[in-house]
């Protein structure tokens, strides 16, 4: 997975599957970048994912539980349209910031 650290906003940019064989690491690097003091935002890019199943979803939402707790921005960016009818069934795309522009997310 791609990290990129700014000042204030760390932008997360996995590859491939998300799903149970790897959503409990997705989350803990998730969480680990929310943690300095200086992060204020963190933007996971979902352009390049290519499958995402429940247990990936359930690693984005103790994320943003996170960031809402510490008083933090968590957004998703570029989200492929079979991401984005899960989660507009679910319904949780109200839950989250999604933009398709970094700046927006950011």
């Amino acid at each position: 997975m791609d990290k990129v650290y700014g000042s204030a906003v760390v932008v997360m940019q996995p590859v491939g599957n998300l799903n149970a064989s790897n959503a409990d690491g997705l989350q803990r690097e998730m969480i680990d970048a929310l943690a300095p003091e200086h992060v204020k935002s963190l933007v996971m890019d979902l352009e390049k994912v290519e499958l995402f199943d429940s247990a990936a979803l359930a690693a984005l939402m103790a994320a943003l539980k996170t960031a809402k707790s510490a008083g933090k921005r968590f957004s998703l960016r570029s989200v492929p349209p079979s991401i984005r009818i899960v989660m507009e069934l679910t319904q949780l795309d109200r839950a989250f910031d999604i933009a398709d522009d970094l700046l927006l997310a950011a």
